[in-house]
């Protein structure tokens, strides 16, 4: 049995033949012990004679006859067909997608639009709005000014009433007093006759 030694990763896989990488991968598989070495380079012990590097061999794609043709098998020839299928799928997909980012973006243009025309339309009808505000306000004022000048004319009406209805009270006095001043008269006219 040979003794363990202390060896680098690009060491290693200079004697497995792989890349310091691979190397490195396959000392943490076997969890071998490390250590750090003066100059700052990690050290694995490992016993070459125990542990061999076996590069993996490449697994056939399928089995080439002596022509070089791929042996096709109902395996083969049923993924084959869904890879076309998948394939043909993602081609649908993609052409579908592209239609609805089409019609996405010319709907949020449209909306972008008739959302500028709303806020349009708003300030228009919120400035009519405030137009009908002081046009109320200066009808309700006329209203207002109209319907006190109707309660005065009401109210010089009434007087005007209780005055004809004085003046007819006067002039019915008045009437009185020319019939009796007229028969003073009459009788003052005889008695001086008489006397």
């Amino acid at each position: 049995m040979a003794t363990p030694q202390l060896m680098t990763y690009a060491e290693l896989a200079e004697v497995w033949g792989v890349s310091k990488e691979a190397a490195r991968k396959k000392v943490e598989g076997l969890r071998l012990p490390k250590q750090m070495g003066n100059d700052g380079r990690a050290r694995v012990m490992v016993d070459l004679t125990e542990v061999q590097h076996e590069p993996m061999k490449s697994r056939p794609r399928g089995r080439r006859p002596p022509g070089g043709q791929l042996e096709t098998t109902p395996e083969t020839e049923d993924l084959r067909r869904l890879v076309f299928t998948l394939e043909a799928e993602v081609a649908r997909l993609t052409a579908l997608d592209t239609s609805q980012r089409a019609d996405f973006e010319r709907e949020r243009d449209r909306a972008d639009r008739t959302a500028g025309e709303l806020a349009a339309t708003r300030d228009t009808l919120t400035a009519d709005l405030a137009n009908l505000r002081d046009a109320l306000a200066t009808m309700t004022a006329e209203r207002d000014s109209a319907r006190a000048r109707a309660a005065q004319v009401e109210a010089l009406q009434a007087v005007l009433e209780i005055e004809r209805q004085r003046v007819t009270e006067w002039q019915a006095v008045a009437d009185r007093w020319a019939t009796q001043a007229e028969r003073r008269r009459g009788f003052l006219g005889w008695f001086r006759r008489a006397s």
